[in-house]
């Protein structure tokens, strides 16, 4: 099938009966047989997909061709139309984004090389979860569960570590304390109320929200939890590191964003240990950048964050974490808050992913071309969550700068 008689199959399709359907709201999908000699390169299916996509017609079922008598003339071979999807995967992904990566001049999205490692689909929207839930299984394990329980634990959070421990709380039935900043998004604050947790507001998490940690684990004798610097929560969050290798061995290049570091940083220890040539870039906020800032200065910075990643927002390197970010990752890359939204509204528009600012933050440095990867670099990128605030979605989309190519 030429180029020009896909182009006229769209002029039928945009006169067609079925538009009344799609604009009642009914899905139309196609169905399209494989034929040797009329549609059998990539370039013709491709033209053909985009020409349905563009008239809101998904493509569906791609056939080969029935064994009927009189038709041997059109069939292709099984092994012909397995390598003309995987041809395809790079050019015609359904969302776009594979196209846009390659205009940018970054590797391909559709075609495989580059994974998206979806931690913001993890129980309470986060890859906090491993660490927080290997924490409080240790403390289970080391002083009895029933002392847990009596005592309780507190730890001090933007949101999503908050709610991590709670519900790990929960699976043990101990009582957990958060102290969170009053500017925290409300959903993750409900969340924490809801799996069980007593929240204390405060002004921020310097300062008034340490003295309160402080003075509530001398009142109540509650264990202190802490949100990122802490070896058993590293090491729950190096079980992502685990999965990458084992679901994407062929990996060269892993992206993640930096709050204090935790997660990156466990990631770092067990793909450093499995694979020792891999390279491991880390992202923060220009206005959030605790880790970077403490690597260079070979010490413990404090910041004030300032960034519309909230989970990016730690106000400092931790003692674990830093000397693990100095000698496992390969950088600490920074971006400013309109990129990391441009990241946000790819990945609606694109992937049909909805993510918080942190979440969006290392795809958008891969994105808008901050991270060194050549051509045929394999790399996963971790969406580390997903606890939007809803209400500010379309501020958020109208901020985001525009991604290169896309």
């Amino acid at each position: 099938m030429a180029a020009d008689a896909v182009e006229r199959y769209g002029m039928q399709l945009a006169s067609g009966s079925y538009v009344g359907f799609i604009d009642a709201g009914i899905p139309v999908l196609s169905q399209s047989v494989l034929l040797k000699g009329v549609n059998d390169d990539a370039a013709t299916l491709e033209a053909l997909f985009r020409a349905l996509v563009r008239h809101r017609i998904k493509p569906y079922y791609l056939h080969h061709c029935d064994l009927a008598p009189g038709t041997a003339h059109f069939r292709t071979t099984l092994a012909h139309g397995r390598e003309l999807m995987r041809q395809l995967r790079g050019r015609a992904d359904a969302n776009g984004a594979a196209e846009a990566l390659r205009r940018s001049g970054g590797p391909l999205l559709g075609d495989g090389r580059v994974r998206l490692k979806s931690e913001h689909l993890q129980r309470t929207g986060s890859y906090k979860v491993r660490g927080m839930l290997n924490r409080v299984t240790q403390m289970v394990e080391h002083f009895g569960e029933d002392e847990v329980r009596r005592r309780g634990l507190i730890t001090f959070s933007a949101g999503n570590a908050a709610a991590a421990y709670a519900w790990a709380g929960r699976q043990f039935g101990i009582p957990v304390h958060v102290v969170m900043p009053r500017s925290a998004v409300s959903a993750k604050i409900a969340a924490c109320t809801s799996y069980g947790a007593t929240v204390h507001l405060v002004d921020g998490l310097m300062g008034e929200a340490g003295e309160l940690k402080d003075r509530l684990i001398e009142e109540r004798g509650l264990f202190d939890a802490h949100p990122f610097d802490d070896p058993y929560v590293i090491a729950g969050h190096g079980t992502l590191g685990l999965e990458i290798l084992d679901q994407f061995p062929e990996t060269d290049v892993v992206i993640g964003g930096l709050g204090g570091g935790g997660m990156l940083c466990g990631t770092a220890v067990a793909l450093r240990a499995m694979k020792p040539g891999i390279r491991i870039y880390g992202v923060e906020p220009d206005g959030s950048a605790a880790v970077k800032l403490a690597v260079e200065a070979g010490s413990i910075v404090p910041i004030q964050p300032k960034s519309i990643a909230d989970g990016l927002g730690a106000p400092y390197a931790g003692s674990w974490t830093l000397p693990l970010a100095s000698s496992l990752m390969d950088a600490c890359i920074t971006l400013p808050d309109e990129e990391i939204l441009g990241g946000l509204r790819f990945l609606a528009e694109r992937c049909k992913q909805v993510v918080e600012p942190a979440g969006a933050a290392a795809l958008a440095a891969l994105l808008f071309g901050r991270v060194p990867v050549a051509q045929g670099d394999r790399v996963v990128v971790i969406l580390s969550g997903g606890n939007v605030d809803l209400p500010r979605i379309p501020e958020f989309l109208e901020r985001g700068s525009a991604v290169p190519g896309a």
